[in-house]
């Protein structure tokens, strides 16, 4: 009784403590000058009733972190002074991690990192090497 109570906690903390190491598979860069507003909805590919849906405002130079489900199809909108933009990515078992700036075209592209991408990360330190290529990123 003692040894299953000892892996039931034990394997109890290791979830916890994964969890909360989870390294998000989302992240938008704000570039653009102002605040802008996201509305991210991810669902998985031909099950509509697994749609979720979050608004998100974001300040210049921020970024924003996010886990969307696995495998699943990710539409943004994006509303600046400018205008909105609309964007769907699915690339399944890659990470997502985007720029936006509308000084740019396209003005959502797949974040590079510092020094060009020569470090391998993210600004805020994720690792871009599974990260979407530009042409997974369809804009409208």
């Amino acid at each position: 009784m003692k040894l299953l109570k000892n892996i039931f906690l034990f394997s109890t903390m290791f979830i916890v403590c994964s969890a909360i190491n989870a390294v998000p598979n989302f992240e938008l860069l704000n570039k653009s000058k102002k605040t802008i507003e996201l509305t991210l909805s991810d669902q998985l590919v031909g099950l509509p009733e697994t749609k979720k849906s979050i608004t998100k405002d974001i300040a210049p130079g921020q970024h924003w972190n996010y886990n969307t489900q696995k495998n699943s199809k990710i539409m943004l909108k994006i509303t600046d002074a400018n205008g909105t933009i609309k964007a769907s990515i699915y690339s399944p078992n890659k990470t997502t991690y985007l720029t936006y700036n509308p000084a740019k075209t396209p003005s959502l592209y797949p974040q590079t990192g510092p020094f060009i991408g020569m470090v391998g990360n993210t600004q805020s330190g994720l690792p871009l090497k599974n990260n979407v290529k530009s042409s997974d990123i369809s804009q409208k």
